[in-house]
């Protein structure tokens, strides 16, 4: 996948696994979706059209309190 990666985007952007970022392999999913909670409770959009062919940004989930 990384390797795919490299081949479609330009030279000067360095691709790197997320172990070498602090994020273990394993925790990926979760690490996302505490970003997606993040980005949500803070009113943040949290979708992306041009991959999910909505129409819109927006708020994706609900918070339940």
């Amino acid at each position: 996948m990384l390797a795919y990666f490299k081949e479609f985007l330009p030279e000067d952007i360095v691709v790197k696994p997320s172990d070498a970022l602090g994020i273990n392999s394993d925790a990926k999913e979760a690490f996302v979706f505490a970003l997606l909670g993040y980005l949500g409770f803070h009113k943040v959009p949290n979708n992306l059209p041009s991959t999910t062919g909505a129409k819109r940004q927006t708020i994706l989930g609900k918070i339940a309190w």
